[in-house]
């Protein structure tokens, strides 16, 4: 459980999609067989969104890849399961029925990784929460979907006003949402190159007519099987017709990241480079085959009382297509966090990681050699 105090301390960002963005959800299709995108209910409007669970995922892979990267080179190679619980917080399906020590949790508050993002055997706390990445509409701002500073909104929502004199209407979940297709073809029935098929494929001639029959009966078949409603055969041809809704290219979304007051400058350093790698990776969402799920950062806001912070970046972020925090106040934090990251101790991650009943068992099992 996160908790954090009244004190609000907060790392806003607004991103702006550079190409249509879809986030795939289990039995997200209608009845067309699109591939639907995610959304949630606001006040009766579907609103899409990406979900938090997502971005806390990245946020600690990002961290556990910097924390591997050095550490597997001067301290050697991890256990598998010990790999597996930096990447997604747990190494086992149960947690630990051994509670913490005093010690392990103390100790944990000051150390980069555990103290940001918790977990463990033992399930320690996690001290920061994101929220989902939500467009930025009248509709979410009024519902609170959307909680930043109106400064850093206003502009943007002011420029969603559609039409003019009586016609005015601002601009509405639905409008940010299209739905694009894609066609795969079956090269042989569609007639390509068939001079040159027939002198690549086994059997030639005969293979290539053999295929084209067989697809002709199929396609008969399968729409007799139809009208007599009746199970309808597989369909052999390549061809098809794939549909994906998504949130459209030019779309301003924002989140925000909440901090406990009581982290270490160096572990907000931790938040701002999983960041900073989140920018740098550039895609969010599935279909990147098809150039889906880029981004851009349009603002970047520290609102960090506990840390006498209190930042706004519009400009200098990118240094052509590399992201960086771009404030000396910030790059300060993010130069604390590279630094604790290298201190790092691979028995100590492996000690957070690891049951105590298993850890005894070891512990028995080396005394005996």
């Amino acid at each position: 459980m996160t908790t954090f105090s009244p004190v609000s301390n907060a790392i806003h960002v607004i991103i702006r999609t550079t190409s249509n963005m879809n986030v795939a959800y289990p039995e997200g299709s209608d009845d067309k067989n699109h591939t639907l995108t995610c959304k949630k209910k606001v006040r009766g409007s579907n609103i899409p969104y990406f979900p938090s669970n997502g971005l806390r995922g990245r946020m600690r892979r990002f961290i556990a890849k910097r924390i591997l990267d050095t550490l597997t080179e001067t301290q050697g190679a991890i256990p598998t399961d010990i790999y597996l619980g930096l990447q997604s917080g747990s190494s086992h399906t149960q947690p630990d029925k051994a509670n913490s020590s005093v010690e392990e949790v103390v100790r944990a508050c000051e150390h980069p990784y555990m103290g940001v993002f918790g977990g463990g055997s033992r399930m320690l706390e996690s001290r920061y929460a994101i929220s989902d990445i939500n467009p930025i509409l009248e509709e979410t701002l009024d519902a609170g979907v959307v909680q930043a500073p109106n400064g850093l909104l206003q502009d943007i929502v002011d420029s969603q006003v559609i039409g003019s004199g009586d016609g005015v209407s601002m601009l509405k979940a639905y409008q940010i949402l299209e739905k694009r297709s894609f066609i795969k073809i079956d090269d042989i029935v569609r007639g390509k190159n068939l001079v040159d098929v027939s002198e690549k494929v086994e059997g030639g001639v005969e293979a290539i007519t053999a295929h084209l029959e067989s697809v002709s009966d199929n396609q008969s078949a399968r729409k007799e099987q139809k009208k007599s409603g009746g199970d309808v055969a597989k369909k052999l041809t390549l061809s098809n017709m794939l549909g994906v809704e998504s949130i459209c290219a030019g779309v301003d979304m924002h989140f925000r990241i909440d901090v406990s007051p009581d982290l270490t400058e160096a572990q907000v350093g931790v938040i701002l480079l999983a960041l900073e790698d989140l920018a740098n990776q550039n895609y969010l969402g599935g279909w990147g085959r098809t150039g889906f799920g880029r981004f851009s950062v349009k603002a970047l806001v520290a609102d960090l009382p506990s840390f006498d912070i209190e930042e706004t970046v519009t400009e200098g972020m990118y240094e052509g297509e590399v992201f960086s925090v771009a404030s000396d106040t910030l790059t300060e934090l993010t130069k604390a966090g590279k630094d604790a990251l290298l201190s790092v101790e691979r028995d100590e991650i492996i000690d957070y990681f690891t049951p105590r009943s298993e850890a005894k068992k070891s512990g028995k099992a080396k005394q005996k050699a």
